[in-house]
């Protein structure tokens, strides 16, 4: 049939067709590659983007498939923005580690001993024991809405504070305070209550008093040493220039004190004080209750005196009543100089009299008693009649000093060490992708 073909006239099979693999990539091997070239480099503008495709031309990294890939510098800033937490919470994670059993260190007074200054308290804990200053005791509102007490352990001599927390549901009682503290020992002056604390001991010229005596104060005026350096019992004490010294001053004479009810009349109470013979001097002017005498009575004879005035009065004394009856006080008089203020002039003991307002003393003439005058503004003492003598230092809150928080132990810090550990993660993170990232760049 027109336009058929039988099999006979049918074109023989190329053997290069056939399914032989083999054959197949024999024909692969011969032919012009230049075909599938075009092929692979539409797949790979696919695949990678016109980005990928010229840093894989210039020998670059790859950028990251469906974005570019993050620059080394990220990771840098990373890495120092983990600097700051690191350092900060790195005092917290090493109290973590310490041991759950406080270190007993004894007596605070041992520790601080002489002016010694304890090295190596920071970041542990221990035990402590000590005497409250429980005169100047603060108290704090942490922003928990906690509150504690802030004491002064006064052996620490301000450089030692104790915070410890206020019990809830006590208000209106008595607080109770410690004298062993056991808890995390730190620099006062990195605590947030050191700024307030230090301003209130400044303030309100918070002092320490130490007792000296007359003849440790006339030994150390004696020496000539800007410091004055005493010795009382075994104890040293030395009185810089800029401390204050209080003298407590014991005259010859005598309070005497006249109930108005046993002694209604003025005029007969004054006859019975000038009986005694001593020189006396009334101060008794606008009184309603008492009428009050100095006398330069003898220590010895005051109950002498005593017993002398009472016999003068008429009906039984109420001893409970201050309005009958007779009483012999010693006289007693304060004055305070600075430190650098005081001299010895022969037997008596000078300072200006500033500010003091007690009266400067007594002095016989014409066989009465008058107030002593102060010549050139200076006071003059007898050594003799010098009762005791302290020492007033102010006190210093230290920032070098310690504090010690109570009940806080290593086991209170595990947020703080999960945190720190957290972020070290984070930093050695970005540092392995920053040394992966400057390491491509230099191969």
């Amino acid at each position: 049939m027109r336009g058929s073909v039988s099999e006979s006239e049918k074109p023989p099979e190329d053997p290069k067709h056939d399914d032989d693999p083999a054959a197949e990539g024999a024909v692969l091997e011969g032919e012009d590659l230049d075909d599938d070239d075009d092929g692979d480099d539409l797949s790979d503008l696919d695949e990678l983007g016109i980005d990928g495709v010229v840093a894989q031309m210039t020998g670059d990294d790859l950028p990251r498939r469906g974005g570019r890939r993050r620059p080394p510098w990220v990771s840098a800033v990373v890495m120092l923005a983990c600097l700051y937490p690191l350092m900060s919470m790195w005092g917290d994670f090493r109290y973590w580690l310490r041991s759950p059993e406080p270190e007993v260190l004894g007596d605070a007074a041992v520790l601080f001993a002489d002016g010694a200054d304890p090295s190596g308290l920071d970041n542990r804990y221990v035990t402590i024991e000590g005497t409250p200053d429980v005169q100047w005791a603060t108290v704090l509102t942490r922003k928990s809405g906690a509150k504690v007490s802030y004491l002064r352990v006064l052996e620490g001599r301000g450089r030692l504070f104790a915070a410890v927390p206020r019990p809830e549901g006590k208000a209106g009682k008595t607080p109770e305070y410690p004298s062993t503290f056991t808890g995390r020992v730190s620099r006062f002056g990195d605590a947030g209550a050191f700024d307030w604390i230090s301003r209130l001991y400044a303030q309100e010229a918070v002092s320490e008093i130490y007792d000296a005596s007359g003849p440790a104060l006339v030994g150390a005026l004696q020496a000539g040493d800007a410091d004055l350096r005493m010795s009382v019992d075994g104890r040293s004490i030395v009185a810089v220039p800029t401390d204050t010294i209080r003298l407590v001053v014991k005259p010859d004479d005598a309070r005497v004190l006249l109930g108005v009810e046993s002694f209604p009349s003025e005029k007969d109470a004054e006859a019975a004080i000038a009986a005694l013979g001593y020189p006396y001097l009334s101060q008794g002017e606008g009184r309603t209750d008492l009428r009050r005498y100095v006398v330069r009575i003898p220590a010895a004879k005051r109950e002498a005196a005593r017993t002398a005035l009472l016999a003068k009065v008429a009906k039984p004394v109420d001893d409970s009543d201050p309005k009958e009856g007779v009483s012999v006080f010693p006289l007693t008089s304060t004055f305070t100089t600075p430190a650098a203020d005081l001299s010895l002039e022969g037997d008596a003991v000078a300072f200006p009299y500033g500010d003091n307002t007690t009266a400067p003393g007594y002095v016989e003439k014409d066989g009465a008693l008058v107030e002593a005058s102060i010549e050139g503004g200076r006071m003059r003492v007898p050594t003799a009649q010098l009762s005791a003598v302290r020492v007033e230092k102010p006190v210093f809150v230290d920032p070098q000093g310690y504090l010690i928080e109570a009940g806080a132990t290593p086991a209170s810090q595990l947020k703080w060490a999960i945190a720190w550990l957290l972020v070290l993660a984070v930093a050695l993170t970005n540092g392995f992708i920053l040394f992966n990232s400057l390491r491509r760049r230099a191969g």
